[in-house]
């Protein structure tokens, strides 16, 4: 799950399954190379994914930046 707003510098994620590959304080700075500022624009850059899609989420970790690809499945 994604939590706390920071405007100008993403989603913080807040809480994460086992087996994730975010992190607790990753900072969710972009999905599908659209810049994230606020929780609208996460919500139009997710959109309604379908199932097998994938999609990029890039997040700032500490001080290096990672890109995370994601597999929707919808069951």
């Amino acid at each position: 799950t994604y939590g706390t707003l920071n405007k100008n510098t993403g989603l913080y994620i807040t809480e994460v399954n086992n087996g994730s590959r975010f992190k607790v304080y990753d900072r969710i700075i972009s999905v599908n190379g659209k810049s994230i500022s606020s929780a609208d624009d996460y919500y139009n850059a997710i959109g309604i994914p379908k199932s097998g899609e994938e999609i990029a989420v890039t997040v700032k970790r500490g001080s290096s930046t990672k890109e995370i690809e994601i597999k929707v499945i919808i069951e």
